[in-house]
């Protein structure tokens, strides 16, 4: 997930009004001289909240906090800012930050315009159809992953949590070292969810905070809520296995994402050799369809091992077979080492999804038993980028056999 908000360029202080923008962030009050006084005020205030993007929206933000930090930063810091701003009052329900999207549907521009512009797209249909109506059209619902669930409500639920929470959701995501990332997610969000969701227990609550604390992995739940506890423990599990085996070599994600309200859970064509994907990453941020161990226990490791795989380049995660290159031509084209993949304990169904590309042939070979394949395959693995450490990877037994 990359900033989505409209950044903020071309900006040049000689060209802003101070004494306008000033009084428009309300510092004539804290100054007192109706933003006359340009040249002293010029002395004391920090340029960044001169900007008209961010003080258009500065008076609404009354947290000390956050509002010192902003005060920390220089104008080349404005895009950070901006999304710290939105994050906060968004979340604090001050209002809807509209900048998220460059979408413009038949309601004009959505706070959730990658989703509304899918619902347009499938079914000429929008966010605000569905929770208006309290329907979800039945291209959309027929696709979602598991029938039994009561897919309106939860989708419709994920969908307003999204409107309220995304800009805290990039912020934690693209700056995971700022000061106040943690203050954010658990002043702003963990503090907020159960009020969000009566159904939020405060057990869940708590082993985010420990994921967050241990791992530096923000999660954002969906109101989708079943053995919510039994999928936040198998992660802190999946995690220590992770550090037991490669110490603070381990990259872990910045945030895990629950939300159903994503297109790619509802997309055909999402993953190779797969009718829907199950689970999604991209260098800090996992995706699962479903807050559920079934879907966790499948897919996380195999997610783990796409954000710690290195040395991409040299056996790119989309190069696939070239009759110029012998090796690759017989593991892709030939399914060599399909024997492995068996002796690992990989479901034969599953097998032929790792010989789409490298990427996917390492990350699939990653789910199964390290200790049951041969050297020559533990080679190959570490040449196409699986880290030597992971080799050392135990199983996760949470669950059982």
């Amino acid at each position: 997930m990359k900033l989505s908000i409209n950044p903020i360029s071309n900006f040049n202080i000689k060209n802003i009004s101070f004494a306008k923008n000033a009084k428009k962030c309300g510092f004539d009050a804290l100054y007192g001289d109706g933003g006359k006084d340009t040249f002293s005020r010029s002395k004391k205030i920090n340029p960044i909240w001169i900007i008209p993007e961010i003080s258009d929206i500065a008076s609404h933000s009354k947290d000390s906090v956050i509002n010192s930090y902003i005060d920390s930063l220089s104008v080349k810091n404005a895009d950070e800012a901006l999304l710290l701003l939105n994050a906060v009052n968004s979340a604090d329900e001050k209002y809807t930050p509209l900048r998220w999207s460059a979408y413009k549907g038949k309601n004009g521009f959505s706070p959730y315009g990658i989703f509304d512009a899918y619902l347009n797209a499938k079914c000429n249909s929008s966010v605000s159809d569905i929770v208006k109506n309290g329907h979800i059209p039945g291209e959309v619902a027929n696709t979602l992953y598991d029938k039994d669930l009561d897919s309106a409500n939860y989708l419709i639920n994920d969908i307003k949590t999204n409107v309220k929470y995304d800009s805290l959701k990039e912020y934690c995501e693209n700056y995971p070292e700022s000061p106040v990332s943690d203050y954010l997610y658990e002043n702003y969000y963990l503090k907020n969810i159960v009020k969000d969701n009566p159904r939020t227990s405060f057990s869940a609550v708590m082993k985010c905070k420990e994921l967050n604390k241990k791992h530096g992995t923000k999660i954002f739940l969906s109101s989708y809520l079943d053995s919510v506890y039994d999928t936040l423990t198998f992660i802190n599990r999946e995690f220590d296995l992770w550090k037991e085996a490669g110490g603070s070599n381990v990259v872990y994600p910045k945030v895990i994402d629950f939300s159903l309200a994503d297109p790619m859970w509802y997309d055909n064509e999402a993953a190779y050799g797969s009718s829907r994907a199950m689970a999604s990453s991209d260098d800090t941020c996992l995706y699962f369809s479903l807050q559920d161990p079934r879907i966790v226990q499948y897919s996380l490791r195999h997610e783990m091992s796409h954000i710690n795989r290195v040395d991409k380049g040299k056996w790119s995660i989309h190069d696939k077979a070239s009759k110029d290159e012998t090796l690759k031509y017989e593991i892709f084209n030939n399914k060599k080492y399909f024997e492995e993949f068996l002796n690992g304990g990989i479901d034969k169904t599953h097998i032929d999804y790792a010989y789409n590309n490298v990427g996917e042939f390492v990350a699939v070979a990653s789910e199964g038993d390290m200790n049951k394949y041969s050297d020559e395959f533990k080679e190959l693995l570490v040449k196409m980028g699986m880290p030597k450490w992971q080799l050392n990877l135990k199983q996760n037994d949470y669950f059982g056999d």
